[in-house]
């Protein structure tokens, strides 16, 4: 008790300055705990611009076997990314437990309503419905998640969440992101042709 006695003492000798930035700390820390505090702390990373490159990527045809991977819709209905072609698809991978997935979901909601319908959204994951509608509901998300029931192909798989691809609409991947990022922004657009 005397420790914490003290710590106070300390504490109330500081500057205001002192006293500020310790509590500032003292935030933090309690953020990193939750995740949501995480998930808020990464959206401000997102918001400085520091992630990603939107012309660091080539561009390459995608095999028969990526564009005939089949997953299900929200419906339990087979789909493939066949399905999609003659449109431009935003295909991403995220888990309702993955906070860096959480803190670039708002600004791709915003990039959706900005698409207004000129783009395909696919949000694939591996999770139970059940799981996911309840994230959905929490979260107030109204997204077209797909479920996959085996690995994707080589060149369309990844091992980091979030990831994301963006397939023209000839069936060519055109971009690819692993890790999040802020897509509000203009060059997004741009890079889905809006």
């Amino acid at each position: 008790m005397n420790i914490l006695k003290r710590q106070w003492e300390k504490f109330k000798a500081k500057s205001l300055w002192g006293k500020s930035t310790d509590i500032l700390f003292l935030v933090f820390i309690v953020m990193m705990f939750t995740t949501d505090g995480r998930v808020m702390f990464q959206r401000i990373i997102l918001k400085t611009g520091i992630f990603g490159d939107f012309n660091a990527n080539e561009s390459r045809q995608l095999s028969d076997a990526s564009l005939q991977w089949q997953f299900e819709d929200e419906n339990g209905q087979p789909a493939q990314l066949a399905d999609f072609k003659g449109q431009m698809v935003f295909l991403n991978y995220w888990a309702t437990w993955c906070p860096p997935c959480n803190a670039e979901m708002p600004s791709i909601i915003e990039l959706m309503e900005k698409a207004d319908g000129k783009v395909k959204f696919v949000f694939l994951t591996h999770e139970g419905r059940e799981r996911v509608e309840k994230h959905l509901t929490r979260k107030e998300w109204n997204l077209p998640v797909y479920y996959y029931q085996f690995a994707p192909p080589e060149q369309i798989a990844s091992p980091s969440l979030p990831t994301t691809f963006i397939i023209d609409r000839d069936g060519k991947m055109i971009y690819q992101s692993k890790g999040m990022r802020d897509w509000s922004d203009d060059e997004a657009l741009e890079l889905l042709g809006i």
